[in-house]
């Protein structure tokens, strides 16, 4: 005796699976950031800086000026960190007496690497003189 057969109805076909497409356009989008902005500041830090201080060295660059370069580049470096921070405990600001003086705190480094670089651009103009 033969058994009767049952057709399967016909299904949608599946979609072709995405890798990784989660992390940058779903749910996890802050994932996917941190890890291009990290990835993008170790490419700074370990192959942009070091080639244009190499050029700078070659090129007999006078101190003053490198020093005004290295100065600005970590200025550069660091104000994207800064504003990330304080992002971060703006968006997430659930204890205000305590993250009050952690943004304050925060305030410190875009200030001083500011006026590193301005003091440095003085030295620099005090020397022209």
């Amino acid at each position: 005796m033969a058994t009767p057969t049952v057709q399967e109805p016909d299904l949608p076909p599946e979609p072709i699976p995405r890798p990784h497409l989660h992390v940058w356009c779903g749910r996890y989008w802050r994932l996917g950031l941190k890890i291009s902005v990290t990835l993008l500041y170790l490419f700074i830090l370990l192959v942009c800086l070091p080639l244009l201080v190499w050029e700078l060295f070659r090129e007999h660059a006078k101190t003053t000026f490198s020093a005004w370069f290295v100065a600005g580049i970590f200025m550069l470096l660091t104000l994207p960190i800064f504003l990330w921070g304080l992002l971060q405990h703006l968006l997430n600001y659930s204890q205000p007496h305590l993250q009050k003086q952690i943004i304050r705190i925060l305030w410190i480094v875009p200030i001083y690497s500011i006026d590193s670089v301005s003091m440095t651009s003085l030295l620099i103009i005090e020397l022209c003189y």
